[in-house]
């Protein structure tokens, strides 16, 4: 009991140690970085902050247990099952007040990984709204100069009212997706200032756009499953109940076994200590049975992950070579504005085109950067 005394102290230190968290403001450019806005969220979770003093409370809680739990009761008991019983509820309050502990503990730990990946998808999603904005801002321009077009036409008698109102709709819809693309930018800035508590203004404040595409090809599925058994809170309280189920029922096999070893032992009461076993093991069963499933669903769920993220990859495979024939096509298309083979409103319309498309690829690499980020978010390295 004083070596379990000792580990619930030293747990405590290294909480403590480690408790202190560096935050920096965002660069004088204007860039907020994604590390940057990590350390902003943790410097103002108030929620990690007041962690701490649960893991206090706990640790008094633990204390408080282990002082009225660490002796053999002197009450009165009708038979040796009774005692039996009571003696091992009495460790089993003890090992409940340890688990509390360190659930506080893990908690607060995972508080902050649960910071760093709700920032980095708060992140990542305004970075995916800015290239859709940028798509649908050079969609109304050119939708401005086909209409600018038509009326020109228009005035001159070279086309209809119908073609004119046309593109009078054109244009109009064009900004009616630019300004849901502009409120979608501001929603998901608004989703990140709440996080990392600063104001954050689309016109002023700047997202780091340079975001790596992942390499997939690291991950090691055998390694994120152990990751996510340690690290994931579901799994780490059900390991917790596993333990403590595991434990009880041992100790409920240790006074099982003494007494059936006993010469004098009565039949009645061996009955007793039978029924105080098969509950141990029937709860014991039912917690194994739910953390074995938990596994089971674990793996699933990894392997459509993995799946998804290689579908991810093949797409960005697929999009690149999109790129690379877009590329060759303007160019040829130049050549044949300058020839005078092709106007320059179908030039522009094919070098906007090109530019979806390499907007589409970065949204395709944010993509998977999200999908990495979901399935390495128990991986110590994140």
């Amino acid at each position: 009991m004083k070596k379990t005394r000792y580990i619930i102290c030293t747990i405590i230190c290294l909480a403590l140690l480690f408790n202190g968290t560096a935050a920096s403001e965002p660069t004088e450019s204007g860039i907020l970085t994604l590390n940057e806005a990590k350390e902003l969220a943790l410097k103002n979770n108030m929620q990690l902050k007041l962690q701490q003093i649960y893991i206090q409370q706990a640790s008094d809680n633990y204390d408080k247990v282990y002082e009225n739990n660490k002796r053999t009761s002197k009450g009165d008991y009708t038979d040796a099952a009774e005692r039996a019983a009571a003696d091992v509820a009495r460790k089993i309050s003890i090992e409940n007040a340890a688990s509390n502990l360190r659930k506080a503990i893990f908690n607060r730990n995972d508080l902050k990984r649960a910071s760093d990946y709700n920032v980095t998808i708060a992140y990542y999603n305004i970075l995916k709204s800015i290239y859709s904005l940028e798509d649908q801002k050079r969609n109304v321009e050119l939708k401005e100069k086909t209409l600018d077009a038509a009326e020109m036409k228009y005035r001159f008698d070279l086309t209809d009212k119908n073609s004119l109102t046309q593109a009078e709709d054109s244009l109009e819809a064009a900004k009616a997706s630019y300004d849901k693309s502009l409120s979608d930018v501001k929603d998901n800035m608004a989703a990140l200032s709440k996080l990392i508590k600063r104001d954050l203004d689309f016109y002023s404040d700047k997202m780091d756009m340079n975001i790596i595409l992942p390499n997939i090809n690291d991950l090691d599925l055998g390694a994120i499953k152990k990751d996510n058994i340690i690290n994931n809170p579901s799994f780490f309280t059900a390991k917790e109940q596993y333990d403590v189920a595991e434990y009880k029922l041992e100790l409920t096999e240790e006074k099982y076994d003494h007494y059936r070893g006993l010469p004098n032992r009565a039949s009645e009461i061996m009955e007793k200590f039978e029924d105080i076993l098969y509950e141990a093991q029937w709860n014991f069963d039912e917690i194994k049975y739910n953390y074995d499933e938990k596994e089971k669903e674990l793996v699933i769920s990894l392997n459509n992950q993995f799946s998804s993220i290689n579908s991810m990859q093949e797409s960005y495979k697929s999009q690149k070579k999109k790129i690379e024939e877009g590329e060759s096509s303007l160019q040829k298309d130049k050549i044949k504005f300058q020839m005078g083979l092709i106007t320059n409103s179908v030039l522009e319309q094919n070098q906007s085109s090109l530019e979806n498309l390499k907007n589409q690829l970065n949204i395709i690499n944010i993509n998977m950067n999200i999908q990495y980020t979901s399935i390495t978010q128990y991986s110590p390295l994140q």
